[in-house]
């Protein structure tokens, strides 16, 4: 008999208790940023800066990165652009184009130009005597803006210029779990072996990337946040991507992101709150019985969903399905609920097929291969792998509370 996912998230539940927090107020790493770090940063007299970032770029007063920074007497050089464009409206895997900032006549250059993994040129780092990264990540692995900061970190070491990452809140709190990333899986959607969940702020990725993958060859300078505790955010100040808009999508991302790559599923894409619903073709025989049983289990441990029913843009094909209610900090592993969806999808006989990238995004073969019979205790061996890493990030930690790993039993 396979454990209970009531077990599994009332645990969890327990763990997520601990660390949300109602007020958390801070100042994000950028708003450190003055002419005194330039300086120390680089010698040359007045350094051609290069700005990578985009919508979430921001101050808590709402003023964008390039703008504050020319408060401080920085002038902003270039810009440089990730996957969605500097103002994050362009759809997942589109090109980037390159153009000009309106008004301040500031170059924005694409690094997401060809597609994913596209290198960033000796001609585009000849632009910039120093390099800032200010952009927000969503606090999973596969998504490209822990990818985009690991490749600038290699242009930055290949090209001899020094680097500040202006640091920004894991929105998803501290929770780390899921596998590291096989060696045959790395890609610009698993770029480095960190887990799935890293639990991490972006400063301190790039802290552990300097540190563990290249030996400490970039001129790294981590502008801090200030006030701030690790803890599950309560709100977005921006849109991190087209399809995750607001804090509530976030916290969907975290497990259907990963379920949106495996059919029939769909996870509301087309819809008005992406990554909030798990859905099925309502002409699918088992939907509803699958949907409702799902919903109990999560109804269970306070993650309340109700069915709707609702018309995907993409194939105009009507869906029936949970919208889940992700008003607060989902209590929800991600590895046991994927799992537990897995399963009950397959005692359903759902015809399950997985998308070509799901390997590279999960960065690990493993849940694919087995998923007729996947459990819990088939990623027990992961465990040991987990606990190494963190092991060696703790080193690389800057706020408290630290990260923690959830147990798998």
């Amino acid at each position: 008999m396979k454990p209970s996912i009531i077990h599994f998230l009332a645990t969890a539940l327990t763990t997520f208790s601990v660390t949300i927090s109602t007020a958390n107020h801070f100042h994000y790493g950028i708003e450190s940023v003055n002419q005194k770090l330039i300086k120390k940063m680089c010698s040359k007299t007045d350094p051609r800066i290069g700005l990578v970032t985009n919508q979430t770029g921001i101050v808590h007063n709402g003023v964008k990165s390039v703008d504050f920074l020319k408060t401080q007497g920085i002038t902003v050089s270039v810009i440089f652009a990730p996957e969605h464009g500097y103002w994050g409206v362009v759809p997942a895997g589109k090109d980037v184009a390159s153009t000009v900032k309106p008004n301040l006549g500031i170059p924005v250059v694409s690094l997401y130009a060809h597609g994913a993994g596209k290198k960033i040129t000796a001609q585009q780092m000849d632009l910039v005597d120093i390099l800032i990264f200010d952009i927000q990540d969503v606090g999973m692995r596969h998504f490209t803006y822990i990818s985009l900061l690991y490749k600038v970190m290699e242009a930055a070491k290949t090209f001899d210029k020094p680097l500040i990452v202006c640091d920004r809140p894991n929105p998803l709190g501290g929770l780390m779990e899921g596998p590291l990333v096989e060696p045959s899986l790395i890609s610009f959607i698993s770029i480095a072996p960190v887990p799935l969940r890293h639990g991490m702020t972006i400063g301190e990725l790039a802290l552990y990337f300097n540190r563990y993958q290249m030996n400490n060859s970039v001129s790294l300078h981590v502008a801090k946040m200030k006030k701030y505790k690790r803890a599950p955010l309560e709100s977005l100040h921006a849109p991190l991507s087209p399809n995750i808009k607001t804090i509530e999508s976030v916290r969907g991302y975290s497990f259907l992101g990963l379920v949106g790559e495996i059919a029939p599923f769909d996870v509301g894409i087309s819809s008005d709150t992406p990554f909030e619903i798990l859905g099925l073709q309502t002409s699918e025989p088992q939907a509803t019985l699958f949907l409702e049983n799902i919903k109990k289990e999560f109804d269970k441990v306070g993650l309340a969903s109700s069915m709707i029913s609702y018309l995907a843009d993409r194939n105009g094909k009507t869906y029936t399905g949970l919208k889940f209610d992700f008003s607060k900090p989902t209590p929800v592993s991600t590895i046991q609920s994927l799992i537990y969806i897995i399963q009950k999808a397959v005692e359903a006989k759902l015809k399950i097929s997985f998308s070509a990238s799901f390997d590279k995004a999960f960065g690990n073969s493993l849940l694919k291969k087995q998923y007729e019979s996947v459990s819990i205790a088939s990623f027990a061996l992961l465990q040991e792998p987990l606990a190494i890493f963190y092991k060696k990030a703790k080193a690389t930690f800057l706020y408290k509370p630290y990260p923690f790993i959830k147990t798998l039993n």
